[in-house]
């Protein structure tokens, strides 16, 4: 009898651990009702009623910028930044649009770009900050609506993953000297949306612009996901008694 109950238990726990496994936890900014948790900002900027993908958005009209930059808030704690190893993330994701810019903006250089913060502790201070980055597709062309964008972020990779570049004020394609992925996903104090890679320029103008949808997909730590599961197969076998 106790063997039988060790074999429901282990097969149990295999179970759980994989339903687990497959299915991450994600929080998503929606902006609804006026919300805006991690303190989302393109610096100048408010929350429209409509026009959202769907409903509340948030919208910037008359951005006088080189290129737009949607960032969480510091000094606001959130899902999408700290430690994200532990927090088991894996991706990030935002909708966002562009209505009006002053001159046509194309080409590779206006990529949606995801770029993750460490401010070395003086968030007012860009000089001494380092950072990695993600490039994805090209910005939304003007007019075209809502364009969804999807950036994988292996947290749990111990290396530079592919596709991702390290960066700071003195050379936006690499690491300092001591700085590794590890450094920013383990801290990271900022996320960014550019329209702009880092390292490229481009002329001021006038922005309308706008994002909606802001989300960030996390999967348990394996020793969260284990533990889940021999919680599970305790209680089974305790039913079977």
């Amino acid at each position: 009898m106790r063997n039988g109950l060790f074999r429901v238990s282990v097969f149990a726990s295999t179970i759980l651990c994989a339903a687990v496994t497959s299915f991450g936890t994600t929080v998503t900014e929606t902006f609804e009702g006026g919300t805006n948790a991690a303190g989302w900002s393109y610096g100048f900027d408010a929350l429209d009623t409509t026009g959202g993908n769907p409903g509340w958005w948030l919208h910037a009209v008359g951005l006088d910028t080189f290129a737009p930059i949607l960032s969480t808030n510091p000094n606001i704690p959130s899902a999408y930044t700290g430690d994200l190893r532990a927090k088991g993330v894996t991706s990030m994701a935002l909708d966002a649009r562009v209505d009006h810019t002053d001159f046509n903006v194309g080409g590779d250089a206006f990529s949606m770009t995801l770029l993750l913060r460490k401010t070395n502790g003086t968030p007012d201070d860009f000089s001494d900050d380092d950072y990695a980055w993600f490039a994805g597709a090209q910005i939304p062309v003007v007019g075209s609506g809502w364009q969804h964008y999807d950036f994988p972020v292996p947290a749990a990779q111990t290396t530079l993953p592919a596709g991702w570049k390290g960066g700071s004020p003195d050379d936006p394609e690499n690491f300092r000297p001591g700085v590794t992925w590890n450094d920013i996903v383990t801290s990271a104090d900022i996320v960014e949306f550019n329209y702009l890679k880092p390292g490229f320029f481009a002329i001021f103008q006038q922005w309308n612009t706008g994002a909606d949808n802001i989300s960030v997909t996390s999967i348990p730590e394996p020793a969260t996901v284990s533990l889940t599961g021999l919680i599970g197969a305790a209680l089974i076998a305790r039913r079977r008694r």
